[in-house]
Parts: C-alpha cells; sequence; structure tokens
C-alpha cells in the first residue's frame, strides 16, 4: 500500500475492534454476503484475560454456527470436539465452578459436610464440558476466519474521525502514515473499554448506576499448584462424592472482602486474579513497579493462596514496549454507556457495558449480543422489522448489564460469610439453568439472558438484596439459618437440581440442560 495517497473504499458495515466479538461478528456477516471491513488499533496475537465458557455459552456458540453457516465454530462448543478439531488453540477443561472459602492467615481447610467448598457441575463428562478460552489464541484464530470469508482487515490503524452523514458514516483513520477513509452504511463498535463510538457521538456514562464496584490485579502464570493437590497433601483428598476434579473448573477462592479466580489451561498456563471492591485496593496499585508487593501481601495473608504460587512465573500480560511481564490492573471493572446503539450504529456488549468476571457471564453475554447484532445487520436495512430489533437491542443490551449488576453485587455483599456468599449465588445458578433449558427446548431466550425480563427473578434479586443490607444474615447463627431457608423456599419453583439442599453438602453433580 502506497505512503502517498489517501485511500477510500466504501463497505456496507465497519467494525471497530478485531477481539473475538468484533471478528466472530465480521465473519458472521461476511459469510452471509455483506461486504465487511474491520479495523483494530493492535494486532494479533495479543494478550486478553482468558475466558471461561458456560452451558449457556455454548448453547448460544452451537446455535450461532447453525444459524449462520459457520461450521467450523461448532467445535469450540465443547472440550472434546475442541481437542479433536483444533488442538493447536490453546484452551482448558472446565467441568463446572468449584469455590474454597479461606480464611486470613489460616491454612484452607474443611468439614464432612464440605461447609467450606463447593462444588457445581456443568457437565456429566469431559468430551462434553465446557472450556476455558486462551483469548491470544482464540482471538486471532476468529480473525483469520474473519478474514478468509472475505472480510478487509486493517490492523495498528486509528480511527481517527466518525462523522455521521445521511446514509451512513464516514469514518478516517491512520495505518502508520497511511491514511485511510471508508464510508460505512453501519458502524458497529467492539472496541470494548475504549468505546470510541460512544465517546465520539457524546454518550453520557451510567458508571454511578452500578452496584458492583470493583477492581482487578491479574496475570497470567506458569507453575501454580492445582488445589487438588495440596488437599491430597494436607489429607483432605477428594473424595468419591466429588462430582468432577475441582481445577477442571472456573475455580473461585472466596476471601473475606473479595476473591481469587484461577483458570486453568491445558497449556500449562493458569489465568489468575483477585478481585475486591474498589476502595479497599490500596494506591500502589497505579504505580506497576509496586503492584508486585500488593499481589505478595495478599498471598501473604492467605497461607494455601501463597503455596499454590510459591513455584509460579508471571508470563503476561507485557505493557507495549516492556522487557518483563507485569501484572494487569483494573481500578474498577464496571462501566456502562446510556445508549448501546442508534441510527446505522451498534456497540457489541464489552463495549455497552461491563461488570465483574464471577459468574463467568462475560462469554455468554458476549455471544449472545454477537447473535442479536448479526440477526438485526441481516435483516432489510431501513425496515420496520429492522427498527424494531434495533430497539430491542438497544433496551435489553443496557437491561442486561444491569441484570449481571444485580446478580454480582448481591455476592459482594454476602462478604465476608461464606455460606451466605454461595447460598445467593444461587439466584445466578437459577436463572443460567432455566435460560439453558430455554434454548435448549425452544431456541430463543423468552425471559431475556439470564432471566433479566423475568419480573420474578427480579423481585426475588431485590428481596435478598434488603435483606443483606438489613444485616440479619451477617450478624447471628441464627438470622442466617433463616435468610437461606426462606431463600431455599423462594427459588423453590426454578431449582431442579438440588440448590442449597442440606443433604447435597454443597455438590452438585448435574445442573446442565441437556447438550
Amino acid at each position: 500500500m502506497s505512503n502517498s495517497h489517501k485511500t477510500h473504499q466504501d463497505t456496507d458495515v465497519l467494525i471497530c475492534g478485531a477481539g473475538c466479538a468484533g471478528s466472530l461478528l465480521a465473519w458472521i456477516l461476511a459469510r452471509q454476503g455483506l461486504d465487511v471491513t474491520l479495523v483494530d488499533q493492535s494486532q494479533h496475537p495479543r494478550f486478553a484475560i482468558g475466558e471461561s465458557s458456560t452451558p449457556l455459552a455454548d448453547l448460544i456458540l452451537e446455535r450461532m454456527a447453525d444459524r449462520f453457516g459457520l461450521p467450523e465454530l461448532a467445535p469450540l462448543a465443547r472440550w472434546g470436539s475442541w481437542q479433536k478439531h483444533y488442538p493447536h488453540l490453546r484452551c482448558g477443561k472446565k467441568r463446572g465452578f468449584s469455590y474454597f472459602g479461606h480464611q486470613p492467615g489460616k491454612a484452607f481447610s474443611d468439614t464432612p459436610q464440605h461447609q467450606h467448598s463447593y462444588l457445581v457441575a456443568a457437565s456429566a463428562a469431559d468430551a462434553v464440558s465446557d472450556t476455558h478460552w486462551l483469548r491470544s489464541d482464540v482471538d486471532q484464530w476468529l480473525c483469520q476466519q474473519a478474514v478468509s470469508a472475505g472480510v478487509r482487515y486493517y490492523d495498528n490503524t486509528r480511527v481517527a474521525v466518525v462523522p455521521s452523514s445521511t446514509d451512513g458514516w464516514l469514518i478516517e483513520g491512520q495505518q502508520a502514515s497511511v491514511r485511510q477513509s471508508w464510508h460505512a452504511s453501519w458502524c458497529i463498535d467492539a472496541s470494548g473499554a475504549g468505546g470510541w463510538l460512544p465517546r465520539t457521538l457524546g454518550v453520557s456514562r451510567a458508571d454511578d448506576q452500578l452496584r458492583t464496584r470493583t477492581g482487578t490485579l491479574f496475570g497470567h502464570f506458569t507453575g501454580v499448584q492445582p488445589m487438588t493437590r495440596w488437599l491430597q497433601q494436607h489429607g483432605a483428598g477428594a473424595d468419591e462424592q466429588e462430582p468432577f476434579d475441582a481445577d477442571d473448573a472456573a475455580q473461585h477462592h472466596v476471601l473475606r472482602d473479595g476473591w481469587m479466580w484461577m483458570l486453568r489451561f491445558a497449556c500449562g498456563i493458569t489465568s489468575v486474579g483477585v478481585t475486591r471492591p474498589s476502595p479497599l485496593w490500596p494506591s500502589a496499585c497505579n504505580d506497576p513497579r509496586q503492584r508486585w508487593s500488593v499481589w505478595q501481601q495478599l498471598l501473604d495473608d492467605y497461607p494455601t493462596l501463597q503455596t499454590l504460587m510459591a513455584g509460579s512465573r508471571l508470563v503476561d500480560p507485557r505493557a507495549e514496549g516492556a522487557t518483563e511481564p507485569g501484572l494487569g490492573w483494573i481500578p474498577r471493572i464496571s462501566r456502562l454507556w446510556r445508549a448501546a446503539g442508534g441510527s446505522r450504529w451498534l456497540a457489541l456488549p464489552a463495549t455497552v457495558g461491563v461488570i465483574d468476571p464471577l459468574h463467568s457471564t462475560g462469554l455468554a453475554h458476549t455471544l449472545f449480543g454477537v447473535d442479536r447484532a448479526a440477526e438485526l445487520l441481516l435483516s432489510d436495512w431501513g425496515s420496520a422489522a429492522q427498527s424494531r430489533l434495533l430497539s430491542d437491542y438497544i433496551e435489553d443490551r443496557l437491561e442486561e448489564v444491569q441484570w449481571i449488576d444485580q446478580l454480582v453485587a448481591i455476592c459482594y455483599a454476602a462478604l465476608p460469610d461464606f455460606e451466605l456468599f454461595t447460598a445467593v449465588s444461587s439466584l445466578y445458578f437459577v436463572a443460567a439453568i432455566a435460560s439453558e433449558h430455554e434454548l435448549s427446548e425452544s431456541g430463543m431466550l423468552t425471559h431475556g439472558f439470564l432471566g433479566h425480563r423475568s419480573s420474578a427473578w427480579r423481585e426475588l434479586a431485590a428481596w435478598v438484596w434488603s435483606e443483606l443490607q438489613s444485616r440479619e444474615p451477617h450478624e447471628s447463627e441464627h438470622g442466617r439459618r433463616r435468610f437461606i431457608d426462606r431463600l431455599r423456599q423462594r427459588i423453590e419453583p426454578w431449582n431442579h437440581v438440588g440448590l442449597l439442599a442440606p443433604e447435597m453438602h454443597n455438590r452438585l453433580a448435574r445442573t446442565v440442560a441437556p447438550k
């Protein structure tokens, strides 16, 4: 490409952001015959926090592969098919969710009734299990699939001007010393936290409406010891009732004021991060040189976690131009724009808003939003039907983020009590299981993503939040028991898997709809 002139192209859809969502949407639209341009300010491969799939995410992905003619995509929906078709794409096996409650200054310990641990299975066997996505691999692969389908891709390109026109968008950008110009009928923001299109259009933020206000310190490590090995070494190995290996999971180490995640990939990398309310993080985290000392202090407070991480080595992320990797830092994760789209433009879910990695909602929410965006963009442009789809898209994306916020904020409000934390997590599980059955049986989410349209579930979440704010469940054993008993009764209409049942001893072997 010559550096001596400005290039200009017409395109049906321009997508800014070649991560998971942007590349997947570009691939879908190109496969369906649209002219698509994909622009990104960086290049592949690049670090991204590891994503954890769920049964709902897998069902959505399988449906998209069938609906939009992407048979190459379908194997990513299950661990077994992923390993068979794409062994070069690094991922991890996820049989479910595991939780371990830790006390400051004490090694982890449990009881015969598993009062300090909780395992919730999401699959019956390895072959059909969920996965952890090593995003550097998967994002690059999705981008390559989009290019193979005919998408024009421009990396290392910064969009400089986005003025609207009567029949779409005139977009200008810069790739090295070459100026680019595109006329696009539709413009899609898949830039994530950058939010370049809402910012350019003057959309305001709604962050103050969100209850969850957490920050996170994180990285990818090698040499992280498995929790199951630690349990065996300390005489607390898995018994015959264990539904799956607790390390083949989205592993949650629940702390006094937050939690640590561990997502293990088959290649030996483990994604590890600590998430806690933003005000509790010291200002030292703003200095990359001091983050390691903050990290070490956190580990010093929890002896078992310190042991698990003792032989580890940080391998990512690496800042641009840095010679050594450093811990990643997000002072506040949760954010929300007040608009998710408008006349001939859309923002994809991770741009619209993000809450917190708790419950692994990110990937399912992203895929569902891409599915909705594709349906809209493949409808008759300018028709009444497309106008309705656009209105629904804008309303649903905003309400979904606010609903996820409620489910997550409730769990933080239950801390530092591990039993309360796992009990109120049942709201997420009943919503997820119901959505899985809905999608599996009818092909639609009638009640919305995780049931965000359900007035009954909203009322239930409001009641739980009110009870936790009253402090009664925190202040006595009687108050805790009374609250959990009432919660068990309230979720009974949707609880078909034994959530909160004392006889289950915090071990649920099957919760997901059949795949």
